[in-house]
């Protein structure tokens, strides 16, 4: 929807979101959701699928295609694909809530910081689980994804200085790296 409400059809951007259909609800359908949020399709300049890709295939048909990797996230541990992004020398769009703060930084990413705190009726979004009830949620803005979103579109110099940093900061949070890490952890024990 941001995409949407920022950019028009003549400007030289494109959107391609992939959604995890593992993810979603059995019943989700993406037109039904496209009509019920008014987006239209931009002059085509929005790809969106809802498809179950392999995680070895996202670098070529997602990590590879893009300038900047927008993740509007309610919520997260960590947000493995952001930090998969930044190793392919994408810098993120993030809220500033969840895990991905971890390995987010203002050199290497933008974060999101106009969101309202709100706790989800997780059996609406089919998470009823106990273990979830009184989980708070940070909902971003959509006024707040569009201004960072068209801030890194006019600013293409620093798209390009922040996903060179985001590809060296990710180096740090390899598998390797996290194996060595728990490993000095046991040997001091």
């Amino acid at each position: 929807k941001a995409f949407n409400e920022e950019f028009s059809s003549e400007e030289k951007v494109k959107l391609i979101a992939l959604i995890n259909s593992a993810y979603v609800a059995p019943n989700f359908n993406l037109q039904a959701a496209m009509e019920q949020l008014n987006l239209r399709n931009n002059g085509g300049k929005m790809f969106l699928t809802v498809t179950s890709i392999k995680h070895e295939k996202l670098k070529e048909s997602l990590y590879s295609k893009g300038d900047v990797f927008i993740c509007s996230q309610m919520a997260d541990a960590f947000n493995l694909p952001g930090i998969e992004a930044m190793a392919c020398g994408m810098p993120t769009i993030q809220t500033r809530y969840g895990g991905q703060t971890d390995y987010m930084s203002e050199k290497n990413s933008w974060f999101i910081d106009d969101f309202e705190i709100v706790e989800m009726d997780m059996d609406k979004v089919g998470m009823g689980d106990a273990v979830y009830e009184g989980v708070k949620w940070a909902k971003p803005s959509i006024e707040g994804i569009r201004k960072i979103m068209r801030y890194a579109y006019d600013n293409q110099q620093e798209v390009t200085a922040k996903g060179k940093q985001a590809a060296l900061d990710a180096e740090n949070w390899t598998w390797k790296h996290s194996a060595e890490k728990l490993k000095c952890i046991l040997d001091n024990i």
